[in-house]
């Protein structure tokens, strides 16, 4: 097993005991339907699971319920699409970086990808150009992902660009594919918006905003605080200033809904994480609502 894939495994084994995991499986499961009619094997029912497919004998044997699972008809491609570059270097909590919470959400949709049978590919980005990496389904191919986005997210990297990403995707990758877009934008550009929507009519598209810390939690930490968009060291009254912590909330607050609403309207299904015990409930919202609204 190779050593971030090592440290998501364990993370999960933390963060989410296996009747939640199970849960997430069977969310993602439910983002696509289709299979063959050759059976693989069977497994507990979880949430999100289609009822017609519960073996009820094994289920009356074994005292729970287990359905079938069968051999999917065609493999889905899930795409992350990261915004790379400084801005994603930053803290999202006291103890814990953007990039971090990133890699973790990115190796948990990936492993529950992988678990599917489906591939995973990667487009990361930011002013410095685009980087693909075209689907697979290995570990290690997994693996060489979530190192591609530690290797392009560093502080004294270049500077985001979600527009220049996501314009190379409307123009170069024209497979159908479920996007999962990893990103810090609390609001968007006429421009970003405008490709969402044409994304989103020839994709799933789901939105995992990575949040920034909090002023509040900056007088928690040790060093200097700066922003790594600007550069520009952050006045020592930012870390004490209580009103200014709730004038910020409330603001982010605001921006996150009208965001919500914003990407709903193109059917886009959105949430956050500000911290890796973030992830596994975001990602399981995100999937159960963006299933629900397929639906309806």
């Amino acid at each position: 097993m190779t050593e971030l894939l090592t440290e998501i495994r364990l993370k999960l084994s933390i963060h989410a005991h296996r009747k939640v995991r199970g849960m997430l499986d069977g969310e993602y499961g439910s983002v696509y339907k289709g299979r063959s009619m050759d059976f693989e094997d069977l497994r507990e029912y979880v949430a999100g699971d289609d009822i017609k497919d519960v073996d009820w004998k094994a289920t009356a044997r074994s005292g729970h319920p287990l359905i079938k699972r069968f051999v999917a008809v065609r493999k889905h491609t899930i795409m992350l699409v990261v915004s790379t570059g400084r801005n994603m270097a930053a803290m999202a909590d006291p103890e814990t970086s953007k990039r971090e919470v990133t890699v973790f959400a990115a190796g948990v949709l990936g492993l529950t990808a992988l678990r599917h049978g489906d591939l995973v590919s990667l487009v990361a980005g930011d002013s410095s150009g685009v980087e693909y990496v075209k689907p697979a389904g290995t570990t290690m191919h997994l693996e060489r992902l979530l190192r591609t986005i530690v290797a392009r997210t560093e502080v004294d990297g270049p500077a985001a660009d979600l527009a220049g990403t996501l314009q190379f995707i409307a123009r170069n990758i024209s497979r159908r594919s479920i996007i999962v877009l990893l990103a810090d934008a609390v609001e968007w550009t006429d421009e970003e918006y405008r490709l969402l929507r044409r994304l989103s009519a020839q994709h799933e598209v789901i939105y995992v905003r990575i949040g920034d810390i909090s002023p509040a939690d900056l007088q928690l930490t040790s060093q200097v605080a700066y922003d790594v968009a600007s550069l520009a060291t952050l006045p020592a009254f930012v870390r004490h200033d209580r009103t200014l912590h709730a004038d910020y909330a409330q603001t982010l607050a605001t921006n996150a809904a009208s965001t919500r609403a914003q990407l709903s309207q193109i059917d886009i299904a959105s949430g956050s994480a500000s911290s890796e015990a973030d992830v596994i409930p975001a990602v399981f919202e995100l999937l159960e609502r963006h299933r629900r609204a397929r639906r309806g």
